[in-house]
């Protein structure tokens, strides 16, 4: 009992910090940190709480957000997106044992997750929109410094915060549930 209720409350704690960290962000141009919020929370809960950290997080966001609610299809590639950066924090939370430095795989990690995200929402706003696949790929090469700002930022993200954050989590009374990343 205390375990499920211990889960719920890291669920729910991953998924408002995302969501405050969201709304904090919103008027900067793809600089935010649901992304690294929802990877943590995978590498920290599991992937499976990660996916629902995921999910949660960005519904509420692009539901609720400031700027407008995002369309159904958008909104669709937005939650898989996020969700999936939630099974991938919880898979690289197991599997992230290699020869490489840490530091240096979160970083393309973080371009990675940020890479598919990207290319979810930009194919589900094309789904919305009714854009042909080469007015997709104009909207790919027009939105590139844009692309480029979200995947550096998110990597420098990743490589700079995850370790500390990861260790604190772990370092907290209320125990690690699984090793942090160093």
């Amino acid at each position: 009992m205390m375990r499920t209720a211990y889960h719920i409350a890291s669920i729910g704690l991953f998924t408002a910090l995302a969501v405050a960290l969201g709304y904090a962000f919103v008027a900067i141009p793809n600089i935010e940190m649901i992304t690294l919020s929802v990877f943590l929370a995978g590498i920290l809960l599991g992937s499976a709480k990660g996916f629902i950290v995921g999910f949660l997080a960005e519904f509420i966001f692009a539901v609720f957000n400031p700027v407008g609610m995002a369309g159904p299809q958008l909104l669709i590639g937005m939650v898989l997106g996020m969700a999936l950066i939630g099974l991938a924090g919880g898979l690289f939370g197991k599997f992230r044992k290699t020869k490489y430095s840490p530091r240096i795989l979160l970083f393309f990690t973080g371009v990675a997750c940020t890479v598919l995200f990207d290319l979810l929402t930009t194919v589900s706003f094309a789904l919305m929109t009714g854009l042909s696949p080469g007015q997709t790929a104009a909207t790919y090469v027009a939105g590139a410094w844009f692309y480029l700002i979200h995947m550096l930022g998110n990597g420098m993200l990743f490589f700079l915060l995850i370790p500390t954050l990861s260790r604190l989590w772990q370092n907290t009374s209320c125990g690690p549930l699984r090793e942090g990343v160093s």
